[in-house]
This record gives structure tokens, sequence and C-alpha cells, in this order.
């Protein structure tokens, strides 16, 4: 047929093929598109060898629908769900499906005029919608009655008037989907305690939806009235304007506290110190474009531990936090392995590291060495978190700087992504190197410190697992500057992501107040719309807690502005999630209080002693004390 073949470029996630009818002249009589993927003989082509099935199926296709699409005013408490557990949010409009997928485009014209003739003679419903219920993983909005024999009869009649449609794979159900959820459990959970809603929508006339691929929003090309005095009155014009899936969009209609709620899920907030980015997104997006990346969906974590003479007693502390670790790692989502380094280095399983004891001195390079090892076997492109911890200086190696220089060009050229943490324990450890070997993977990592004392090394090694498990490194671009970041692993398919920015490390971004702001992450299609909010009191949590403290002046401001914030002023939804972040940060300025009630007044920067330690531990504090207060998440339960 040569250049007459139209051409096709399938988008979306269902499989899809172009039928052609083609006439002997070349040209093409007739086409349609298929989402069953199923392989065609080559002659049915020609017209009539096609199937009455492949026929049927090229009427159908899924960018187009005719739904019941609620008037905006309903949109706020509905959207507050859907925004925080509907993926199809930026894609789908609140909407009852009468018929879908529906017939393509180009026809839609002639189907809302069919559409007008059959619904002359229906009337408009109201359907009161006040039950939350589940369809297997969905969890839905559903009518007050299952009975209800408006909805029927409407769906009904549509389909009578389009026979061509494949049959429904399902029974029809009318609901309203406001989430997904991984299994039934969590779906269930939601359900249980989500608080009662209750819409009351007038159904005076039906949206046919299209779009141009399965990745971009739906327009209203037209509206049918139910009821209409004829075909051609019955038809209303759509809009052009593609649905927006922004909160702020249908937030000026309602008061609602759900509806607040909604408009803090994708968010940005700023004062003339920092800039807040607040957003959640589907932890499947993440690189899911970047073909470089290699993810197996396993977390990896290596822990390089010191087991020298000089641990002692304190070596059992570092077992029991690997039996927490056994005992709360998500079973095929966290792989832990082990590099146990004295005057050599060995890997090790758990089971390994709770049977050995403590023996001879500390070198540095063997650990490296051991440690580079390891990351050369793991996939390229892959991503590895790695924790060092050290009770004292290094007794043994024979190079110590050219071995640190050497697995520092390793991690800049082995194309991995390597996150190094670290840990210190009593006062003689080697502080300085800790806090460089921080500094050479991909992305800067965190130094804690554990002094001496029973249980502080079991806490430490317990608090560092928590924060890897649940949370994910990676990077967020603004108006074209990078900032490394990491986000929160929710155990329910999303990442929450909650980023701080001094302004000065924004020079080339405009945060204009009233203004949408774009975060593009790695990998992802299409960049994370955020929407302005006012700075209240959890935006004034967060500054105290990127407070950089070095001196009695710093915590005197530090506490004089946590002091001033007022619970009461958050929105009720959120007190007592920042009466929490407001008590965890008196927390942490309660320990740089004893730290400077030794006796130090003017400056802790001063090298020696463990007060230095403990005020370069303390910066990430705040980091920490979250992932230990926060609740497990749902995938360590056992996989549905």
């Amino acid at each position: 047929f040569g250049s007459s073949v139209p051409p096709f470029r399938p988008r979306g996630r269902d499989p899809q093929l172009l039928l052609c009818c083609m006439a002997m002249d070349g040209s093409v009589a007739a086409k349609g598109t298929t989402s069953k993927g199923a392989a065609l003989p080559a002659t049915s082509l020609g017209g009539p060898g096609l199937s009455a099935d492949a026929a049927t199926d090229a009427a159908a296709v899924k960018t187009s629908a005719l739904a019941i699409v609620p008037e905006r005013a309903s949109w706020p408490v509905i959207q507050a769900l859907r925004i925080a557990h509907d993926r199809h949010v930026k894609v789908w409009p609140p909407h009852i499906n009468i018929l879908y997928p529906f017939v393509p485009e180009s026809e839609l014209p002639d189907a809302a005029r069919r559409l007008a003739d059959t619904l002359a003679s229906s009337r408009a419903l109201k359907i009161k919608l006040n039950r939350l219920g589940r369809l297997g993983n969905c969890a839905v909005l559903l009518p007050q009655r299952d009975d209800d024999t408006g909805l029927a009869a409407l769906r009904a009649a549509c389909a009578a008037a389009f026979p061509d449609l494949p049959p429904p794979e399902h029974e029809f159900t009318p609901h309203l989907t406001v989430g997904q959820f991984g299994n039934g459990e969590a779906c269930a959970a939601f359900v249980a305690s989500c608080p009662p809603i209750e819409l009351e929508l007038e159904v005076e006339s039906l949206a046919i939806l299209a779009r141009d691929s399965m990745v971009v929003p739906f327009r209203t090309v037209a509206r049918v009235r139910l009821g209409a005095s004829s075909g051609q009155d019955g038809v209303c014009p759509g809009e052009a304007r593609p649905y927006s899936w922004r909160a702020s969009d249908c937030m000026s209609t309602a008061k609602t506290e759900l509806a607040r709620q909604a408009s803090m899920t994708n968010y940005w907030q700023a004062d003339d110190a920092f800039a807040r980015f607040v957003f959640r997104i589907e932890a499947a997006e993440l690189h899911s474009g970047d073909a470089e990346f290699v993810s197996a969906g396993t977390r990896k974590t290596l822990f390089v531990v010191d087991r020298s003479g000089s641990m002692g007693s304190a070596y059992a502390q570092v077992k029991d936090s690997v039996r927490y670790m056994m005992s709360e790692a998500r079973a095929g989502e966290h792989e832990l392995a082990f590099v146990l380094y004295d005057t050599d280095a060995r890997r090790a399983t758990a089971e390994e590291v709770l049977a050995s004891g403590v023996t001879g001195m500390t070198s540095f390079e063997a650990a490296f060495r051991e440690t580079t090892a390891f990351l050369a076997e793991q996939p390229v492109c892959g991503a590895v978190t790695v924790v060092f911890m050290t009770d004292g200086q290094d007794t043994r190696s024979r190079d110590l700087s050219g071995a640190k220089a050497a697995f520092r060009e390793f991690l800049q050229d082995c194309n991995r992504q390597v996150v190094i943490h670290a840990i210190g324990f009593t006062q003689g450890h080697n502080r300085e190197l800790l806090e460089d070997i921080c500094a050479m993977g991909s992305s800067p990592g965190f130094y804690r410190y554990a002094e001496t004392g029973s249980g502080a090394l079991e806490e430490r090694f317990s608090e560092m697992f928590d924060f890897i498990d649940m949370h994910v490194k990676s990077e967020i671009c603004i108006a074209g500057e990078k900032v490394a970041c990491s986000g929160e692993d929710l155990g329910d398919g999303f990442i929450k992501f909650d980023v701080m920015v001094r302004r000065e490390l924004l020079p080339s971004v405009a945060l204009i107040n009233g203004e949408p702001v774009s975060v593009e992450l790695p990998g992802m299609a299409w960049p994370v719309v955020l929407d302005p909010v006012p700075v209240g009191p959890m935006f004034c949590v967060r500054c105290v807690d990127e407070t950089e403290i070095a001196t009695q002046s710093d915590l005197n401001v530090a506490q004089a502005a946590l002091t001033a914030i007022q619970v009461q002023k958050a929105p009720k939804m959120q007190r007592q999630e920042v009466m929490e972040a407001k008590r965890d940060a008196q927390d942490r300025l309660d320990k740089y209080h004893q730290l400077f009630a030794r006796g130090v007044r003017d400056s802790l920067s001063a090298k020696g002693g463990n007060l230095a330690a403990e005020l370069s531990s303390l910066r990430h504090e705040a980091t920490f004390t979250k992932a230990r207060r926060a609740p497990p998440p749902a995938p360590r339960a056992p996989a549905d």
C-alpha cells in the first residue's frame, strides 16, 4: 500500500494494533485501534476478511469515554482523596464511567447526536454517594443503594445505542474511584480509617471525554443532556482546555478540612531564608524513564563494621542491632550485607556477624579494599548504601592516605549510585576521616556520633537502618538548579518528599507568590507541579530543624523561634503532626543546651574531645528522629 498507510504511534501501557481496511486503489477505507494485541492474519486487512471481533475491538478505544463528571462544586472533597491515593488523578477527572472504552474521537460528533436522541426521554438523576468501599485493590465511592435502577437504566440505554462496542468484562457497578493500593489489606485499612463522606450529585448530562494518548489528560469534547427536546439541542459544546488535576483549581468552592488537606499535598512555601517543597510521587515513577538507571526493586545496604579488639563489650550492641535489622528488613525488598574488618577485612552474613567476636587491630585500608570489591560486583547504574562504623583510629594501614584516595577515585568512576553514612563510637574515633568518607559518594551521607554508654551504639545502628529502609535518595531540579534530597517511602506505593533549601542555593529560581513551581526528578516523564501555600507552623518548625548551631547565640535564636511557634494555628488535621515535630525539635535543642552547659559558650568548632563530634552529629538529629518515630511501612507485613 506504500505511503497511504496512516502513521501510528501507540502509547500507554496497553499493547495496541492499528487495523486498516484498504481499498484496491490504496486509499484507507476504514481504520480503528484495538488494545487486545491479538495477532491478525495479513489477509484480514483486505476488508472482507476482517473478523467481526476485530471490527468490534476497532470500534472501541481507551482514549475516549462516556462518563458522569460531577460539577466542580463537589470536586474538593473528592480530589482531596484522589490526589493522595489515585495514580490516575493527573489524567482522569472525578468520574463514574458509563461506557469505557468508547468510540474513536473522529466518531464522537455522530456519537453525541445518537446519544442525544437516545436520552431525549430520560430525566435528570439525583445520586447520593455515601459509601466508601473497595473493588479489588481500589477504594471507591458507591451510591447509597446497590439497586439504583436509575443508573442501571441509564447505562443500559447508552449501551443499546452502540451495539458494536465490546461487551463489558464485568457487571456494571457504578462507582467513583478515589485510590489504588498495593494490596487488599492496605485498601481495606484505608476504607476503614477514612472519615465519612457524603456527596449528592444531580446528573443532568453525560460527559464525552477524549485524550490524545494514554498519558495526557482528558478533554470534555461535549456534554449530552438528559431529557433534551431534540438531538441537536441535546448536545452542548465541551471545553478546549484539558482537565487540570491541581488541587488549587477546585479549592475556591469549599472550605472543608479534607479539601484544605488536599491543597497541602503538593505545594511550596518560602520566606526570605528558606524554600520548602513538599510533594508525593508514585515510587514506580522515580527513574521509570531513565534507561541507564537499574533498579531491581531491592534496597542494598552494606554495613562495614569495626570488630577490632578495642570494641570490647560494646560489640554486643552491634549484634543486637543486627538482630533488629534481620527482624525488620522487608523480605525481598531490603538486602543486607556486612564487611567485618580488623587487621584484615572479610565479608560476612548476618548469622556470621552474630557468631563473630572482637580481635586484632584497625585497618581502614583493608575495609576500603573489601568495600571496593563488593561495590564492583553490583549492577552498573545500580544503587547501594554503605555504612562505616569505627571506635578508634587506624592502627594497621601501611598507606592510609593512598588507600583513601584510591577509594575516592573508584567511587567517582564506578558508575553506580553510592551513598556513604558513618557512625563514630567513643571519643577516640577519627571523626575527620569519617566525615571525609561521607562526602565521597554520589551524594553526601550523614555522620552520627555514639557516646560510650549502655545502648548508644545499638541506637545509632538501628536508627541508621530505619532511615535507609524508609528513605530514597534522589535529586530534584527547579528551574535548572539541582538539589540533592531524600524522600520517605510511605509503604503504600508512594514516596513523599519534604525538601528544605536555603534561598541562596536557588539563585536563578523566581519564587513568585501565587504562581505554581515545576519540580523535575530523574527519569520522570513530566514535572511535578507544586501550588503555592502560605508559610505556617510546620514550615517554621522545619526552619528550626535546618538552622545550623555553632554558638550560644545561634542556639538562643533557634530556641526563640521554636518557642514562638503556635501549634493551634496549624490546620486542624495537621496539629498532631506539628505538635510532634515541635517536640522533636525541642529535644534536639535540649541536647545543644546540654553541650553548651559543659562550658563551651562561644564555639564548638575547636578540635579535640567529643564535643565537636556531638555537634556535627546533631546537625542531622531531626532527620533520624523522624525515621525512628515513624510507623513501619505497610510492606513489612507479609506481601499479598
